[in-house]
């Protein structure tokens, strides 16, 4: 039975749908953070490019898992918030995503902005240096 506020009981969770039937098996309803690229355009007032569920969360908050949202400008290059000039688009864009999503009512927005592979433009290699 999905609680009032589509949360868990349980503490720990998983990073994006798709293990979350080993919480459920066990009968411990944890949490699951999905995460969209949603872009900044103020007038989207769609769902994004998130075909697995288009805003609707119920798919997990029906079975009683804890739901949170991360709400990114985007993936690298694109930078998990935009340039400072697109705040107040990107804040626009935050809202209208939340307000036509169901099964949902945490919401994190951006993710690690500390953290330089994160930021728009970020040019970034996973591999060591030459010589290292």
């Amino acid at each position: 039975m999905t609680r009032p506020l589509n949360d868990s009981l349980f503490l720990y969770g998983l990073h994006d749908p798709g293990g979350e039937q080993v919480m459920l098996v066990a009968n411990v309803p944890g949490w699951v953070l999905v995460t969209v690229a949603i872009g900044s355009n103020p007038n989207d007032n769609s769902s994004g490019d998130d075909t697995r569920f288009w805003a609707d969360y119920r798919p997990l908050s029906d079975r009683g898992l804890g739901v949170i949202v991360r709400l990114n400008n985007g993936y690298n290059p694109a930078g998990t918030l935009p340039y400072e000039q697109q705040y107040d688009a990107f804040a626009r864009r935050c809202a209208n995503f939340v307000r036509i999503s169901t099964g949902c009512h945490l919401w994190q927005i951006g993710n690690e902005t500390n953290h330089p592979i994160e930021w728009p433009g970020a040019q970034w290699t996973w591999r060591p240096p030459t010589g290292a």
